[in-house]
């Protein structure tokens, strides 16, 4: 369209046209269609402190994870040992997330997430109250709780590992949480 009509204004154009005519034009076309005027500069800084903002509660966030996840080290022996050694791997020999996704073959992404799971289910106060009272539960209920609660697994993950019915896990997750409210209300 653009192409035979050679009246047509660069920022007119779209970026593949543009890249079309060539990479130093569509450079030099785009650069002063993203270059605001002059009298818009005052305009960037207010960018820049959104970004500064962005950044102070990104950080927040990260000493957050990292106060929660050195409570997690706590619980890490009840950990499934794939989540044990990603945290051992961060907490004490302080690989970086990126150097271990590296290592691991597992996108970055991923080992955050691991990470906030391992967290959130380490915080819950259900996670300590499995870990203080599983020894005394019967050993089927026990072994739902230690599934569900401790290694995260779903009801479907949790009946395939276990060899039972989902809805049979659901009841045993059930009885755990009515023994749960009833331990925290006395």
């Amino acid at each position: 369209m653009a192409a035979t009509n050679q009246h047509v204004s660069t920022e007119a154009m779209c970026a593949p046209e543009l890249l079309r005519r060539g990479v130093a034009t569509a450079r030099q076309s785009l650069g002063a269609i993203i270059t605001p005027p002059r009298d818009q500069l005052g305009a960037s800084r207010v960018v820049e402190g959104v970004s500064r903002a962005a950044t102070a509660r990104a950080r927040a966030a990260s000493r957050e994870l990292r106060d929660k996840l050195a409570m997690a080290l706590e619980y890490a022996e009840h950990l499934a040992v794939p989540e044990r050694d990603i945290l051992h791997a961060i907490a004490e020999q302080s690989f970086t997330v990126k150097a271990l996704a590296r290592i691991s073959g597992r996108s970055e992404r991923d080992i955050r997430r691991t990470l906030t799971s391992v967290a959130a289910r380490a915080d819950a106060p259900l996670f300590r109250f499995v870990v203080k009272t599983r020894m005394a539960m019967p050993p089927r209920l026990r072994a739902v709780a230690e599934a569900i609660v401790l290694r995260g697994a779903s009801l479907r993950q949790a009946a395939a590992e276990l060899g039972l019915t989902v809805w049979a896990v659901r009841m045993h997750r059930d009885k755990l949480l009515s023994r749960f409210v009833t331990r925290e209300h006395n």
